[in-house]
């Protein structure tokens, strides 16, 4: 650092920047965001990471930068945000491995902003176990025991023999110091009892992982077959595309897109279950507004309009848009049976929110209101821990 001279670097980054060499550009103000952060000058390092970021959007580790200052700010919810926006654009840009290299790295001491970068790949996608690891590992690091072991079951219930994930729960249990779940984890290790016995008395539930909450027309699904395939083909041709090296090229992903989306339609025409699907793919990809406007074809009148109307709570809410997620999760409510899987969830989902967004009253009711129907629903018993509830209360 002994020839690092900042100004040097300052002029190149602005000389580059005006020549449109926007890559060259945003690695010299990335570079001089960190000296600068390690200078302890919080609010110059974050302007300079934001021109960065101006310049490359979708460059990932930049936003793990932008946390680090915001959190050296006391700007703990923009901390939040910029790490979650990094696991987002992981998951976009295929590169989640490239990242969580970079998290583990500057992130190591941070446990409390690697716990949501976890938390929003959970969101996104729960088919690998490297995030249940992942958020446990942050949450222990944390001494948040008892979270710790609701994700490590879910991480159990997806892959039973990752000895990082037994290794992990072994520790948590051993810490929670609860004699009957001791007993209960010995037998689980010792073959006497399957998965699913040891989340119920653990205190978990086993998760319906494909949230499928229709039954499948088996003669429907023989006669889209053809037309399934051939949608399949158009979202691997996308996802080809977006698999580019250079990532300011996605600018030029929007005419594809258009494209995709035409042909997409002349496929799915009224398919709702197909527009369904479709919508998670973008969602997956980060492309909110296609997912919502996937889903807006959906008609209420169609009996998969709560599963629609519930996909776009999780979207609005991953936008951070908690408002308009709070009306699609109450419209879940009304359009579902009671009881239903469907129901609980958005049940469950609204009870998060309101507890996120500082209603505790609302939190409380919607709490209850799930309790009737099913008192050991997920992580139910630590909301109401968390919101103060004892038995005494309704």
């Amino acid at each position: 650092m002994n020839h690092f001279r900042p100004k040097e670097v300052l002029n190149r980054a602005r000389e580059a920047e005006k020549a449109g060499d926007v890559r060259s550009a945003a690695n010299g103000y990335a570079i001089l965001s960190v000296y600068l952060r390690r200078k302890q000058r919080f609010a110059d390092a974050k302007s300079m990471i934001e021109q960065a970021i101006k310049l490359t959007p979708k460059s990932g580790r930049l936003y793990l930068e932008k946390s680090l200052c915001e959190w050296s700010l006391d700007h703990a919810e923009e901390a939040k945000a910029a790490v979650q926006k990094c696991a987002r654009l992981g998951i976009e840009n295929r590169k989640l491995k490239t990242y969580l290299g970079y998290l583990e790295h500057d992130l190591l001491n941070l446990p409390q902003l690697r716990e949501h970068f976890f938390d929003q790949w959970l969101a996104i996608d729960r088919t690998a176990i490297t995030p249940f690891a992942g958020l446990a590992q942050a949450l222990i690091a944390q001494e948040k025991w008892a979270q710790a072991k609701i994700v490590l079951l879910d991480g159990l219930v997806l892959s039973g023999s990752n000895v990082e994930v037994r290794e992990l729960l072994n520790e948590v249990i051993i810490k929670l110091n609860n004699s009957t779940e001791s007993e209960y984890w010995e037998r689980f290790k010792n073959g006497e009892i399957e998965v699913n016995d040891l989340m119920v008395l653990l205190g978990s539930k086993p998760r319906d992982r494909n949230l499928d909450f229709q039954p499948i027309d088996e003669s429907r699904e023989e006669e889209q077959r053809d037309e399934l395939k051939d949608l399949s083909e158009l979202v691997e041709e996308l996802e080809k595309e977006l698999e580019l090296d250079s990532e300011d090229k996605f600018e030029n992903i929007e005419p594809l897109m258009v494209e995709f989306r035409r042909k997409s339609n002349q496929v799915i025409g009224s398919d709702a279950q197909a527009r369904l699907d479709l919508a998670h793919a973008f969602f997956e990809m980060g492309r909110y507004r296609e997912a919502r406007e996937e889903l807006s074809q959906i008609d209420a009148s169609n009996v998969l309009f709560g599963q629609a109307q519930y996909q776009l709570g999780n979207i609005l809410k991953s936008e951070g848009s908690e408002v308009a997620a709070l009306g699609a999760y109450q419209t879940v409510l009304r359009v579902s049976a009671e009881d239903s899987p469907l129901w609980k969830e958005a049940a469950y989902q609204l009870a998060k929110l309101y507890f996120r967004m500082g209603d505790k009253q609302r939190a409380t009711d919607m709490i209850f209101l799930l309790e009737k129907k099913d008192k050991d629903y997920r992580t139910l018993k630590t909301l109401k821990q968390q919101l103060g509830l004892n038995k005494k209360e309704k």
